[in-house]
């Protein structure tokens, strides 16, 4: 008996460790299965993705071979005919028609450019639909991107801005809201409900032209500098506050102006409206001229803001007076720079971009003087900058002369048509430098 037990024992353990192994061969298989199984599902899951993603590129395609095919329909050759009277006149394009929404008895502006091409545009007061911007606010959370998104959108010129939300729209963001709306010339609110705020924006562009802008801008400007080296020189707090307080001004004027050109570049406004003809700029030059004044602003209210962690310190004057000299020097070159602009004087802006060299130099000396004559290394930090700022503003004032020398073209300009010798003549030399 005593033999028989272990035996028995091993027997059972046998069988236990045969079932657990049968077991865990089910196990195994289900799980394999269930992984074949989701494989399967997952493999089918891909083949609808992939699917889709075929059918969007697809529609894309589509989309883009649409869009080819009607720029293609524009881009055409069309016969002058001639009436019985003794008149000449073209048809216009389908397309372009339905594109611009004309119809019969409408009109369109003619207009001749440099090149003397005729451009034809449809006229703007035509137009009877309206542009609005939706703003879900839950997507702009992030500190000051509501109130840069409704700039945004009022420069690119939308009509409407409304701002939405799923839930009531908090106080603090209605005052973002409605402190945006203060800055924008010619926006109101029309609806402020729980969940929607809605801004019209009523300015007409035609009693705004873009020399009364820049006009306006640069004396902003200029009186921002002046002031600012005023307060410097007096140590003037309220008078530094007030310059600072003047950016807002510029700010809205250089929205304003953004705004004007947008709808030019978009052709809903005619650029012919808001910007004389012997002015000679396009819409591209405008925005960089926009930015270049914008700087001067800004180079301004720095000054300013070094000026009020100088009140109560002594500074020597001839610092002083040295500053203000090379102030006077870099108004004079904003100056110059303007009226070149204005004046379509290749020139004067020439004379504006030699100058900088000498503000160079007044860098310099400020930068030595402070040195030599000042400890306090807040003070040294306070008086470079001021001179580096004045600097900068100098460096706008020759970004604005190269604006000008961008679009400047010689009074003896001609249009030539290539002959067949000129032709060959081209060909010829391209050859010869090729060997």
């Amino acid at each position: 008996m005593m033999e028989m037990e272990p035996k028995s024992r091993r027997k059972k353990e046998t069988e236990a460790t045969q079932k657990k192994t049968e077991v865990s061969e089910i196990i195994n298989e289900d799980k394999l299965v269930e992984e074949e199984e989701e494989g399967l599902k997952g493999r089918a899951d891909d083949r609808i993705e992939t699917q889709k993603r075929l059918k969007k590129r697809k529609a894309l395609s589509e989309e883009r071979e649409e869009k080819a095919e009607k720029r293609k329909d524009i881009k055409e050759t069309r016969r002058i005919q001639r009436t019985l009277s003794g008149s000449f006149f073209v048809t216009l394009n389908k397309g372009w028609i339905d594109k611009h929404h004309l119809e019969k008895q409408k009109e369109v502006i003619l207009t001749e450019d440099e090149n003397e091409n005729l451009v034809i545009k449809p006229f703007s007061s035509q137009r009877n639909f309206e542009v609005e911007f939706i703003l879900p606010i839950e997507e702009y959370l992030e500190e000051n991107s509501l109130e840069r998104c409704i700039n945004s959108s009022y420069i690119q010129g939308s009509d409407i801005i409304t701002i939405t939300s799923n839930n009531i729209i908090a106080l603090d963001r209605k005052r973002v809201v409605k402190d945006c709306v203060s800055y924008l010339i010619g926006t109101e609110i029309s609806e402020d409900l729980s969940n929607k705020i809605t801004i019209r924006i009523l300015v007409d562009p035609v009693k705004f032209p873009l020399v009364s802008l820049i006009d306006r801008i640069y004396k902003l400007v200029n009186s921002m500098h002046m002031d600012a080296i005023k307060a410097f020189q007096e140590s003037d707090q309220m008078l530094a506050e007030d310059v600072i307080s003047r950016e807002r001004e510029v700010d809205k004027l250089f929205y304003l102006m953004l705004r004007q050109l947008n709808l030019s570049l978009t052709n809903r406004l005619n650029f012919a409206d808001i910007c004389r003809s012997d002015m000679k700029i396009d819409c591209v030059l405008g925005i960089v001229l926009a930015r270049d004044l914008s700087k001067m602003a800004h180079y301004a209210v720095e000054i300013a803001k070094e000026v009020l962690k100088l009140i109560n310190k002594e500074i020597g004057k001839d610092l002083k007076d040295h500053i203000l000299k090379m102030s006077i020097f870099t108004r004079k070159m904003q100056a110059n720079a303007i009226l070149a602009f204005f004046k379509n004087d290749f020139m004067r802006a020439n004379a504006v971009l030699n100058e900088i060299q000498k503000v160079v130099e007044f860098d310099h000396q400020t930068e030595n003087a402070v040195f030599q004559q000042i400890n306090d290394i807040g003070l040294i930090i306070s008086l470079i900058s001021i001179s580096r700022d004045i600097r900068n503003i100098a460096n706008s004032a020759v970004a604005v002369a190269q604006d000008l020398q961008a679009k400047y073209r010689p009074k003896d300009t001609y249009l030539r048509e290539k002959t067949p010798e000129a032709t060959d003549y081209l060909i010829s030399m391209d050859d010869e430098l090729k060997t």
